[in-house]
C-alpha cells in the first residue's frame, strides 16, 4: 500500500487524499442522520406520550377546581341551583377541552380515571341520594367530611402524576440535549480528525515535493557555484525524473564545457608562461592585472603593489606601464636581484570581444646577452682587425730587430771596455727583448691557440706556481696569500697559468711590492668554480673600468693594454667567464668563473 501510494504523481494523491476526506465527511453525515433519527424518536415519544397525558391532566385539574368551587359555593349557600346536575355538566364541558387526537386515555392514567369516577359515582349515588331523601344537611356534611377531603386527595393524585409527566418529559428533553451535544462532540471530533488529517496529508505531500525540490535546489546552486559534474540523485516521482535527468545532462554538459575552456586556458597559460618575454596585462573596468610567470620572476612584485603604484624602484620602466600612450620596443634599464639588465618593452591595446579597447598588454624583453653579445661581437671585430694588423706586421718587426739584435750583440762583444757608450748596449738589448715580448702577445691575441682541456685542480695548480712568483717578485713586504678550494675542471694547464701568472703580476704591480694579493675560492651548487684575485692596490681608474678588458686598455705607464684582452680570451675559450667585482682605493678584486668537471 506504502509503495503504491509513493508511486502515484503528485495530482494522483492529492485527489486520493480529497476522496478520503469526502469519506470521512460522508460517514460523519451518516452518523448526523443516526442522532436526527433518534431526536425524530425522542420528539415521538413525547409527542404521543409526554404531551397527551399533560393535556388530560390538565384538563382534570382544571375540572377538579371548577368542581370544588362548586361544592364550596354550595356549602357557603352561594348556590341556588341544582348540584349534581350543574356538577355533571361540568364533566361534560372539560371533556371537550381535550384534542381530538388525544381523545384516546393513555394507559398510565387509567387510575386517575378510576379516582375522577369514582368522585363523579360519590356525588351522584351519596349526595344525589341524600339530596333526593331530603337530608340536605346529610349532604352538606358528606360534602364536607368526605368529598371535599377525596378531590384534595385526587389533587395531589394529578399533582403526582403531573411531576411525573413533567420529568418524563425532562428526560426526553434531556436525553435530546444529549444527543445534540454527542452530535456536537462527534463533529468536533471528526472535524479535528479531519483538519489533522488533512494537516498531515498536506504536510506529507507537500514534504514529498519541497524536499526533492530542496535537494534539487541546493544541487542546482552548488553546481551554480562550479561543482560542475555534480549529478542528482534520483526521486521515485517521475514528474521530478524528466527534470533530474535535465539537469544532470545540463551539469554533464557544463563539466564538459568547463573542463574544455579550463584545458584551453591552462594550455594557453602554459605557452604564455613558457616564453621568455616578461608580458602584464591591465584590465581598465575591473582594474585586473595578470602577470606571466616570466613577468613574476622580472618584476618581483606583488598585483596589488603593482596597482597601488608602491613599487619604488625601476621608474622609468613603471612610468611607462602607467603612461597613456602606446609604445614600441623601448630599450629601458631594469634592476632586481639578479642584477641590472637592459630590456626591450613594447604596449598595445587590450580589446574585447566588441573591439573595445578595455586595458593594455604590456610586455618587455631581457637584451641583456643580446646587448653582451654585441659588445663581444665588436671586441671581437677590433680584436680580428688588431690580430691581422698585429699578424702582418709581427713578422715585418721582427725580421729587423732580430738583425739589430744581432749587431748590438755583436758590438758589445767587440767595443772595447773604454767606451762610454758600452754601457749602453744592454739597455737596448733589453728593450729589444720587450720589443719582442710584445710582438709574441700580439701574435697571442691574434691567435691565442685552441686549449687542449684535461682534468686538473686549481689549486695544486696554483701551488705550483705561487713559489715562482714569490722568487720572480720577492718583497719583504709583499704577502701572497692563498685560501682556494681543491676543484676539478676541465682546463689547459699552461694557459691557465699564464692567466693566473698575469692576473697575479698585475695585483703586484698595483701594490707596489708593499701589501696583499689573497687568493680565494668558491663552490656554488650550480657546478661553478669562482676563483677571486683580490689586492690591496689603489685601484683602477672609473673611467677605464668599463673598457679594461679592451685592447690596449691599460692604467700602467709601460702597459700594451693587451694582458687582460688576452686573459679574457682564455677563459672564454674555457667555457668560462672574468669580470671585475670591484675596484677602489681599497683595492681591486677579479673573478674567474670555470665549470665544474662533470663527475667533479
Amino acid at each position: 500500500m506504502r509503495n503504491w501510494f509513493q508511486s502515484l504523481s503528485f495530482r494522483n494523491r492529492i485527489l486520493v487524499v480529497l476522496l478520503l476526506i469526502t469519506l470521512l465527511m460522508s460517514s460523519f453525515s451518516l452518523v448526523l442522520i443516526a442522532s436526527i433519527s433518534e431526536v425524530n424518536d425522542v420528539s415521538k415519544k413525547i409527542s404521543n406520550e409526554g404531551v397527551p397525558e399533560l393535556a388530560w391532566l390538565t384538563s382534570w385539574q382544571e375540572e377538579l377546581a371548577v368542581k370544588t368551587f362548586l361544592v364550596e359555593s354550595y356549602l357557603n349557600e352561594e348556590w341556588c341551583c341544582d348540584l349534581v346536575e350543574e356538577y355533571q355538566s361540568i364533566h361534560s364541558d372539560q371533556d371537550g377541552n381535550i384534542p381530538e387526537a388525544w381523545t384516546r386515555l393513555p394507559s398510565s392514567l387509567e387510575e386517575i380515571k378510576m379516582s375522577m369516577e369514582r368522585l363523579d359515582f360519590e356525588m351522584i349515588n351519596n349526595v344525589q341520594g341524600l339530596l333526593d331523601f331530603g337530608d340536605e344537611e346529610g349532604a352538606r356534611s358528606y360534602l364536607q367530611t368526605q368529598f371535599l377531603p377525596r378531590i384534595e386527595e385526587v389533587e395531589l393524585e394529578l399533582s403526582e402524576a403531573r411531576s411525573n409527566v413533567l420529568s418524563t418529559l425532562n428526560d426526553h428533553s434531556s436525553s435530546l440535549t444529549t444527543i445534540i451535544h454527542q452530535s456536537l462532540w462527534l463533529l468536533f471530533i471528526v472535524t479535528v480528525m479531519v483538519i489533522g488529517f488533512s494537516i498531515v496529508a498536506a504536510y506529507r505531500i507537500s514534504g514529498k515535493l519541497t524536499n526533492p525540490l530542496e535537494r534539487m535546489v541546493d544541487q542546482v546552486d552548488a553546481i551554480s557555484k562550479g561543482q560542475y559534474g555534480l549529478y542528482l540523485t534520483s526521486t521515485p516521482q517521475f514528474e521530478m525524473q524528466q527534470m533530474t535527468v535535465a539537469i544532470n545532462e545540463m551539469s554533464k554538459r557544463l563539466k564538459s564545457s568547463f573542463d574544455t575552456l579550463f584545458n584551453e586556458k591552462k594550455y594557453r597559460e602554459q605557452i604564455l608562461n613558457s616564453l621568455p618575454i616578461g608580458i602584464i596585462t591591465f584590465d581598465h573596468q575591473s582594474n585586473e592585472l595578470s602577470l606571466n610567470t616570466a613577468a613574476r620572476l622580472w618584476v618581483q612584485a606583488s598585483e596589488s603593489d603593482i596597482l597601488l603604484q608602491q613599487v619604488e624602484e625601476n621608474q622609468a620602466f613603471w612610468q611607462l606601464f602607467w603612461s597613456n600612450s602606446m609604445c614600441q620596443n623601448v630599450k629601458v634599464s631594469f634592476s632586481n636581484s639578479e642584477g641590472t639588465h637592459q630590456v626591450l618593452v613594447s604596449k598595445t591595446e587590450l580589446f574585447n570581444d566588441q573591439q573595445i579597447v578595455i586595458g593594455q598588454i604590456f610586455y618587455f624583453i631581457d637584451i641583456t646577452e643580446v646587448e653582451e653579445m654585441a659588445k663581444r661581437m665588436h671586441q671581437s671585430e677590433k680584436l680580428a682587425l688588431v690580430g691581422e694588423m698585429a699578424a702582418g706586421a709581427a713578422h715585418e718587426i721582427r725580421n729587423p730587430l732580430a738583425v739589430i739584435h744581432g749587431f748590438i750583440s755583436l758590438m758589445k762583444q767587440t767595443m772595447p771596455d773604454s767606451n762610454e757608450n758600452k754601457s749602453y748596449m744592454p739597455l737596448l738589448l733589453q728593450e729589444i727583448d720587450r720589443i719582442n715580448g710584445i710582438i709574441d702577445e700580439m701574435l697571442l691575441l691574434a691567435k691565442p691557440g685552441a686549449p687542449i682541456l684535461k682534468r686538473g685542480d686549481i689549486k695544486e695548480m696554483a701551488e705550483e706556481l705561487i713559489p715562482l712568483i714569490r722568487h720572480s717578485y720577492g718583497h719583504d713586504d709583499l704577502k701572497i696569500e692563498m685560501k682556494l678550494d681543491s676543484a676539478v675542471v676541465m682546463m689547459d694547464r699552461k694557459q691557465m697559468k699564464q692567466v693566473l701568472h698575469n692576473l697575479i703580476k698585475n695585483s703586484i704591480d698595483a701594490v707596489g711590492g708593499t701589501g696583499t694579493v689573497t687568493l680565494y675560492s668558491k663552490v656554488d651548487e650550480s657546478g661553478w668554480y669562482h676563483l677571486f684575485i683580490r689586492d690591496t692596490g689603489k685601484g683602477i681608474p672609473s673611467h677605464l673600468q668599463e673598457t679594461i678588458f679592451e685592447p690596449f686598455s691599460s692604467s700602467k705607464e709601460s702597459g700594451t693594454g693587451l694582458g687582460l684582452t688576452i686573459v679574457q680570451r682564455i677563459i672564454e675559450n674555457h667555457h668560462g667567464s672574468i669580470r671585475l667585482v670591484d675596484s677602489s682605493e681599497n683595492g681591486t678584486t677579479f673573478q674567474i668563473s670555470l665549470p665544474l668537471a662533470d663527475d667533479a
